[in-house]
């Protein structure tokens, strides 16, 4: 049989990906929405098959291989409420990994800057 032959005398040239992805979490605040940015990346070879997350702390047997847990089909995540979230991602090797996240509210205030239109301090910064 050729092509197994072929397949056994490749099998020297195979590479074993057994280091799980890696995700990288920041958070940045879009008017009344959190927004979390998520850049993963597979050091192994064999590339990112799912991201997933769930609110609060969770084991990695929760998410059960990536069947379990909201789905992230784009590298931005908008949340409404801050708070802990865990974060799950898997290779095609089926290397899996979990980061625990704790997404802060925005607390800085914003800063108002007006000019007095009339009066004797013409164009004079007032600060609220």
């Amino acid at each position: 049989i050729p092509d197994a032959a072929a397949a056994l005398a490749a099998i020297d040239s195979l590479v074993s990906d057994t280091i799980p992805p890696t995700l990288q979490l920041t958070t940045s605040y879009q008017k009344e929405y959190l927004q979390v940015n998520l850049t993963a990346e597979d050091l192994g070879g064999s590339g990112v098959r799912i991201m997933a997350f769930a609110t609060g702390n969770r084991r990695l047997s929760y998410f059960a291989h990536g069947t379990v847990g909201q789905v992230l089909t784009e590298p931005t995540l908008l949340l409404s409420k801050p708070g802990l979230y865990t974060f799950y991602v898997s290779d095609y090797a089926g290397n899996e990994a979990i980061y625990s996240y704790e997404v802060a509210d925005d607390t800085i205030p914003p800063v108002i800057s007006a000019r007095q239109a009339c009066g004797r301090h013409r164009n004079e910064n007032v600060y609220y």
